[in-house]
């Protein structure tokens, strides 16, 4: 079963001839016969011509023998051409064999220069050239010609139509082969080939803007709100503030007086104080200077204040103002306000806004031009979605996130979520099987992405799918660490032994950047932080991560959230010995420790750090034995 265009188009091709072309016109002239004597070759005696006179007259156009041999000629060209074996042959041979010529229309162009009197092989054009040169041929700059050895491809054509040369009609299968190829078999290759190269180099195009992306994705977010000030003619004053995700937080007008004497705006003071803005961007017109320094004299906040942007020059002429989806969503602002608003989308480029109002309105990269505007958004709203599930979708967000699209997610169970989350908070991911119609596929498809901020387990508030977590926790175990110091480095489970092949390829492809995007999880604080753990909540054997919170001769105090601070013995510190417990540790540094014994009468938690972790930790010399050493080596 083939799916390919052009092996489609070679297949259903013989069955939908067209009904107006010489060949077609030459069949209904009855010229089909001796097109069929003379393709299967077997008649070696006597001449054409003798054949083709018995058609000279049976039709008004056939008044010689030539008329006769060329209508022949054009139905074995015909043939020849919707052969599907040889239409896959030349194909393959006109990309592997063939050879490009760049034509400028106009011959003064020096941009073509560098192409002109070369035959270019498609195979050293690189992406960016060939996105290039077909934009240029789009845009009727230049004739990107594609052409082969004509002697070759004649060739290639001859051994596989000719197989008796004896023949009488030797000469006519060779001009039909020669017409096949320039006529009917060049253009299909040439086409063929232009959208190999097309699809190959937009592939690339969008494998670059992709990676762009996904800098830019990760950014998004970060600059906070941006005032955007503008001055229409001299005293009116246009503010608009606008969040870093491209949403209008509030607009408003004034009239300035005297603007040579740079007044004070009370509108752009109070839109300041209100909002933050950690960029104000003026917009480019002749009153920029006026609208920046009435600006600067509002905010007045010198060196701490925020970065004063000018607008781009290209971005002036942007036709966002009157879009569609402006003039839908903000028919309620005015001109003044609604340039401000795009000045800022402009500056800001928010992803989640900018498929809403269309791609040809922003710069999002250079190669953008090659890519159709449709793909660009579809690209756009995945990297958008990436980013979404690669953060985690918090339990009660669920029905304003992309899980909603989500197979069996429907409206009555994102409905029951909210219901059940009131009733009683979700501690764990487990909690989902108990909203009614979450069964397990739903929960199977969803709960990887469901974090849960104020989870007491680290796994519960990031993105590991709950399949997962006995075996994160078993490969922490393996290394010695808490899944807490795992999650702070996920590189050590480069360091996990593992045949099978599967899991590796999970681990380094899914699983490390999982549990990296859950690492600003573990600063948050949890309803089990805000609640210290009883005694006999703590298991023997476990590994805990905790806080240095004092150190004495004989070993330090480790808060592991329990009631009370573990002891960590000197003698427990590390795998090697130790004169004194600062050569280890410090007040305040993370550690991980293994609970040894948990005594509820005494209030006691004995803790170790032996044997935990990749490598043992590094004993730091005392200055004492750094006193003896030097005394030694002055004595020697």
């Amino acid at each position: 079963l083939s799916t390919d265009s052009s092996e489609l188009d070679d297949i259903v091709l013989p069955f939908r001839p067209n009904p107006r072309s010489k060949a077609q016109q030459a069949l209904k002239k009855g010229l089909g016969p001796l097109a069929d004597t003379i393709e299967a070759q077997e008649v070696e005696e006597g001449s054409l011509e003798e054949l083709a006179e018995k058609y000279v007259g049976t039709s008004s156009t056939l008044k010689t023998i030539d008329d006769v041999l060329a209508g022949v000629k054009d139905i074995l060209a015909e043939r020849f051409a919707y052969d599907e074996s040889v239409r896959s042959m030349v194909r393959e041979f006109g990309y592997d064999e063939g050879f490009f010529e760049v034509i400028p229309r106009n011959k003064k162009d020096r941009q073509f220069t560098a192409y002109r009197g070369k035959m270019i092989s498609p195979e050293d054009l690189s992406p960016e050239e060939t996105l290039h040169l077909l934009h240029a041929e789009d845009k009727k700059q230049i004739r990107l010609k594609h052409g082969v050895q004509l002697f070759m491809i004649t060739e290639f054509l001859r051994e596989h139509f000719i197989y008796n040369p004896d023949s009488i009609g030797f000469d006519i299968i060779c001009q039909a082969i020669d017409d096949c190829w320039t006529r009917l078999l060049q253009p299909v290759v040439e086409r063929y080939v232009k959208s190999r190269l097309k699809e190959r180099a937009e592939a690339w195009a969008v494998n670059q803007i992709s990676k762009a992306l996904d800098t830019e994705a990760d950014e998004q977010g970060k600059s906070g709100p941006i005032l955007a000030v503008g001055l229409t003619g001299k005293h009116d004053l246009t503010i608009v503030t606008i969040s870093d995700e491209g949403h209008m937080l509030g607009a408003t007008r004034e009239r300035i007086k005297r603007p040579d004497q740079i007044p004070f705006s009370n509108r752009i003071r109070q839109f300041y104080t209100r909002h933050r803005p950690m960029s104000v961007l003026i917009i480019e017109n002749e009153f920029a200077d006026v609208a920046e320094a009435v600006t600067k004299k509002s905010i007045d906040e010198g060196a701490n204040g925020p970065a004063i942007i000018r607008q781009k020059s290209d971005e002036q002429k942007s036709d966002l103002p009157a879009s569609e989806w402006m003039k839908e969503k903000y028919a309620d602002l005015d001109d003044a306000m609604k340039k401000a608003y795009a000045a800022g989308l402009l500056y800001l480029r928010p992803l989640s806004i900018i498929p809403l109002v269309g791609t040809r309105f922003f710069r999002i990269h250079s190669l953008q031009k090659y890519v159709t505007e449709e793909a660009l958004a579809k690209l756009i709203v995945r990297k958008i979605t990436e980013q979404a599930l690669h953060k985690g979708i918090p339990a009660l967000e669920i029905g304003n996130s992309v899980l909603r699209e989500f197979p069996g997610v429907t409206e009555e169970i994102i409905g029951e979520i909210r219901r059940e989350a009131g009733r009683e908070p979700f501690t764990v991911k487990a909690d989902l099987r108990r909203v009614k119609g979450i069964g397990e596929v739903v929960f199977a498809n969803i709960s990887g992405y469901v974090v849960l901020p104020a989870a007491p387990s680290i796994l519960d508030r990031i993105t590991v799918h709950p399949d997962h977590f006995e075996w994160v926790t078993a490969m922490a175990e393996e290394l010695n660490i808490s899944v807490e110091t795992l999650v702070q480095d996920p590189d050590q489970l480069h360091g996990v032994s593992s045949d099978d092949p599967s899991r590796k390829i999970y681990i380094e492809k899914k699983l490390i950047n999982q549990l990296r995007a859950g690492q600003p999880k573990l600063a948050q604080p949890t309803a089990q932080q805000q609640r210290r753990l009883r005694l006999h909540e703590i298991e023997e054997g476990s590994i805990q991560s905790g806080r240095v919170t004092n150190i004495t001769p004989f070993g330090v105090f480790v808060d592991i959230n329990a009631v009370c601070d573990g002891l960590v013995h000197i003698s427990q510190l590390a795998d090697g010995y130790v004169e004194s417990p600062e050569q280890v540790v410090s007040v305040g540094d993370k550690v991980d420790v293994r609970v040894i014994k948990v005594d509820a009468k005494k209030r006691r938690i004995s803790l170790s750090m032996k044997n935990l972790g990749p490598r043992g930790k590094r004993i730091s010399p005392t200055k004492a034995q750094l006193s003896t050493l030097a005394d030694h080596f002055k004595e020697r």
